[in-house]
């Protein structure tokens, strides 16, 4: 079943409930987008669609420590 998406009067889509899933984890997607899949007639919020997914960020950049590779 495809999806789409609204935000700020854009459409974006189609998407599959595993993209919709991914892009939510991301931060691509907020949870209060508005989305609708084929079969719906109505808008509803994102997290709506997709339920009780963990939403992990992303971990920070790893600067330190830095490698340290010998020269010959």
């Amino acid at each position: 079943m495809n999806y789409y998406v609204s935000r700020d009067g854009q459409q974006y889509g189609p998407y599959s409930l595993a993209d919709l899933q991914r892009y939510l984890a991301q931060g691509n997607i907020q949870p209060t987008d508005l989305a609708r899949s084929e079969a719906l007639e109505q808008w509803l919020p994102v997290h709506q669609i997709v339920g009780n997914i963990d939403i992990q960020q992303a971990p920070p950049p790893q600067l330190w420590p830095v490698p340290v590779y010998a020269q010959d």
